[in-house]
């Protein structure tokens, strides 16, 4: 094989590597991201499960970790069946999921995907539960 062909085949090789490289990066920065508001309500909703702000931490205090605390819509916030907490960084409700789940005793349904945090009870119906949990898992 002539020398020229030789160093193309050798540089489109490294350039397939790199943009293999690229797109793998790409793809682990993603699954890393934060979900936003905009998304997580959306979900909840198209799954019959609209929220509402029980807390809008962002407004009252821009240095907590807590985006916001979400509470099922139309139902008596003070007795919520569930919450669905919104963290600013995954790290955050990845800490609060540990600290919740070492908790012993009867304790809630803890769930997390990303930046999202639900906590359901468990005199919540079996069904309803699923949903929830159903969605929360859609949202990765």
């Amino acid at each position: 094989m002539p020398p020229t062909i030789r160093w193309m085949r050798r540089g489109f090789v490294v350039a397939a590597s790199v943009v293999g490289l690229v797109a793998l990066a790409m793809t682990v920065a993603s699954t890393d991201d934060p979900l936003s508001r905009e998304v997580v309500t959306s979900a909840f909703a198209n799954a019959g499960e609209p929220l509402a702000v029980r807390l809008d931490f962002a407004a009252g205090d821009p240095e907590s970790p807590v985006d916001v605390i979400y509470v099922p819509a139309n139902q008596d916030v003070a007795n919520a069946p569930f919450e669905l907490t919104l963290f600013d960084e995954v790290e955050a409700a990845a800490k609060e999921e540990r600290l919740l789940q070492g908790f012993g005793g009867s304790k809630p349904v803890v769930a997390r995907t990303k930046n999202a945090l639900l906590i359901a009870s468990v005199t919540m119906p079996a069904t309803r539960r699923a949903r929830l949990l159903s969605t929360l898992k859609s949202l990765q």
